[in-house]
């Protein structure tokens, strides 16, 4: 909230606890907020009440099937999120490279900005470079072609950063602001982090505990 940083106990807080967060920031004279809103606070009701300005999807993979049972119901779960955008003025933003994201582009009933790694959606990746040190790539947008930098790692992370780029548009950020802002993101800590003590090897820490996660990481 503003500088001021809490400890998370869940990705996305109880209802109370959230809606006491967004007066907080109110009150701190914060203009904007930014959640992940997770599937299971989607299907708890934990997000109830709240109309967001822009939803993004970046991938639906095999993983919390512990909680929904199975694949439909977790695309369900998510699919909330963009029932819940505002009446007027909502906005969606999908990765149609994945699957799901390509049906809920095709019948969500909010404007739609799609990000895809193949030409032919709204913001596409060119010239992708992709080493350990970080990556580049020019972003393709309806508003120009955009250079873009960002020490993550991974094709995955440039379709997220496609997806950083669509919600910035979409709540009419210029595109610089945009830019320094994907440039300025450090990494969350394992996720893909980099582990260095001077060895003359690449040493990564991830999370990935499902076969698509590995999947994506090794690729």
């Amino acid at each position: 909230i503003g500088d001021r940083v809490a400890q998370a106990v869940r990705t996305t807080p109880e209802a109370p606890e959230l809606q006491s967060y967004l007066r907080q920031m109110v009150d701190g004279g914060c203009r904007r907020g930014v959640l992940e809103v997770s599937s299971h606070s989607l299907a708890l009701k934990r997000v109830l009440g709240v109309e967001f300005q822009v939803g993004v999807f970046t991938n639906l993979s095999r993983d919390h099937l512990d909680f929904h049972g199975d694949m439909d119901s977790y695309f369900a779960a998510k699919r909330i999120l963009f029932d819940s955008l505002r009446r007027k003025g909502g906005r969606a933003v999908i990765n149609v490279d994945d699957d799901r994201g390509a049906e809920l582009a095709r019948t969500t009933e909010h404007p739609v900005s799609t990000c895809s790694l193949s030409p032919g959606a709204d913001f596409t990746a060119e010239d992708v470079r992709l080493s350990f040190e970080g990556t580049h790539f020019r972003a393709r947008t309806p508003a120009g072609v955009f250079e873009a930098q960002t020490s993550l790692l991974g094709r995955f992370n440039v379709l997220n950063a496609l997806c950083a780029f669509g919600a910035g548009f979409a709540l009419g950020l210029p595109p610089d602001v945009v830019q320094r802002g994907i440039a300025s993101l450090k990494g969350v800590s394992g996720r893909m982090e980099r582990v260095n003590v001077g060895q003359d090897f690449t040493v990564l820490v991830d999370y990935a505990h499902t076969d698509d996660a590995l999947k994506n990481l090794l690729e």
